[in-house]
């Protein structure tokens, strides 16, 4: 069988039919088609046959091969070879004016397009937080002013194309690249509180980070926006430090350490996160209501600031009109933080130190005072700021007491169970108490202190 390849190129010239259209009937690469014509590799018959067909010629033209006989499937392999053929000497300017229009929607596209990425670009740019895209191989899309200032960089700065270790440290370069990472991979949304990346630890900052999806619901990116909180997280620090200070005072007055706020702080905080684990807690005790307890909790015996010192430092048993003057120091402290919740009546914070400075004394059997409140009409915050108090109480010195083991305490409380204290929240602390034990051990009185309390 013999391939006549000089004459199978002429014909397809002659006709004008192009050479990829005649490959793409054939299913071969123009390159195959390309070596058949200059000699150079041999077609199979039924190839031979198909070209024949698709050149609408005779095999015998371009072979020594004889003709098929005729059957449906030739006569619809011919019209197609008809369109081919029409397609090859379709007029040139035809062509060229449809090229045109094709051209001439091309560049509509791109200006509506331009149009947009100057419109998006200004909007990001108005934007007074930080805020930046990148795509899947973490490398920035697009970042705005607020992004360039908070680095001093240039608003003319290149950043297209940028990886992170082009803008921070190392550290910051590292956990901002995974933080990132970790919501492409994911494809869920993540907000958290933290350093601002750039910023040298020194600004806060809410960092939201956001998938992007194409409209198949891949994701494609990630946009992330930065909400500068430095100036909040500030003043709720210089808050926490006025609140301790205020605290001190009346902690001083009864020759107690500054260490005894810190431990009550942290006795309330472990065990509230451990009620929480329990039916009915999930949602009362979220994250954001066990940190300002925490806050609220130093204080709780600020009433004590206007009990005499000779009844708060006597160390011999009270009298009952003695012990009546100290029954009115959770009174005084309430009403005192009123005073100033009046001015600020949706500060959460003073409402649960008023909260905990009038109910600590509360009993659940409904022996305590000042109220002699029962079960829970206690408010949450004063059951469990009870049991976090008296547990510092007991483990700690006194002018009227020297410091139980945590053993002993532990059992102590057991004792009180559905009398002093919630049954709920011992059994809370009783999941806890090993956090307890660390906690005051860690947050132990100085030597000095101690040596102070017993004089």
């Amino acid at each position: 069988m013999n391939f006549f390849y000089q004459k199978a190129r002429d014909i397809r010239k002659e006709k004008k039919i192009r050479i990829d259209a005649v490959a793409s009937q054939l299913g071969i690469s123009r390159a195959t088609l390309w070596l058949w014509e200059t000699g150079k590799s041999n077609p199979s018959e039924r190839m031979i046959r198909l070209l024949a067909k698709i050149l609408n010629i005779p095999v015998e033209l371009i072979s020594d091969l004889k003709a098929e006989a005729l059957t449906s499937e030739n006569v619809e392999l011919s019209r197609i070879n008809s369109l081919l053929y029409s397609f090859g000497n379709t007029n040139i300017i035809e062509r060229r004016n449809h090229q045109a229009h094709y051209l001439t929607g091309i560049q509509r596209l791109f200006d509506e397009l331009n149009q947009v990425s100057a419109v998006t670009a200004t909007f990001v740019n108005t934007i007074q937080m930080v805020c930046y895209v990148k795509d899947l191989s973490l490398k920035y899309v697009l970042v705005n002013n607020a992004f360039l200032d908070n680095l001093s960089l240039s608003r003319q700065y290149k950043s297209l194309g940028k990886t992170d270790q082009d803008f921070f440290s190392r550290e910051e370069a590292k956990q901002n690249a995974e933080e990132d990472e970790r919501v492409i991979v994911r494809g869920i949304a993540e907000s958290n509180e933290g350093f601002i990346p750039g910023s040298r630890k020194r600004k806060w900052g809410i960092i939201s980070r956001i998938p992007i999806m194409d409209f198949q619901g891949k994701v494609t990116g990630v946009l992330v926006y930065i909400n500068d909180t430095t100036e909040r997280r500030e003043l709720e620090l210089t808050q926490n430090a006025m609140i301790e200070c205020i605290a001190s005072v009346a902690e001083y007055k009864t020759h107690e350490s500054a260490m005894h706020i810190r431990r009550t702080q942290r006795f309330l905080k472990e065990l509230a996160f451990s009620l929480r684990t329990k039916p009915g807690y999930e949602e009362i005790l979220n994250d954001k209501k066990i940190n300002s307890l925490a806050q609220a909790a130093p204080l709780h015996d600020i009433g004590e600031i206007v009990v005499p010192d000779v009844i708060l430092l006597k160390k011999g048993k009270l009298t009952d009109e003695e012990y009546e003057t100290i029954k009115k120091h959770p009174l005084i402290g309430s009403q005192t933080i009123v005073r100033y919740e009046k001015s600020l009546p949706n500060n959460i914070l003073l409402k649960y130190a008023e909260e905990i400075a009038l109910s600590h004394h509360e009993k659940w059997d409904g022996s305590g005072y000042p109220k002699g409140l029962k079960g829970e009409k206690i408010p949450l915050s004063g059951r469990l700021m009870a049991l976090a108090d008296v547990y510092d109480a007991l483990t700690s010195d006194s002018v009227y007491r020297t410091a139980r083991t945590h053993k002993e305490a532990v059992t102590i409380i057991e004792s009180e169970k559905e009398k002093h204290f919630d049954p709920e929240i011992v059994d809370a602390f009783l999941t806890v108490q090993d956090k307890f034990e660390t906690i005051a051990k860690e947050l132990a009185d100085p030597k000095k202190t101690i040596d102070l309390i017993r004089t």
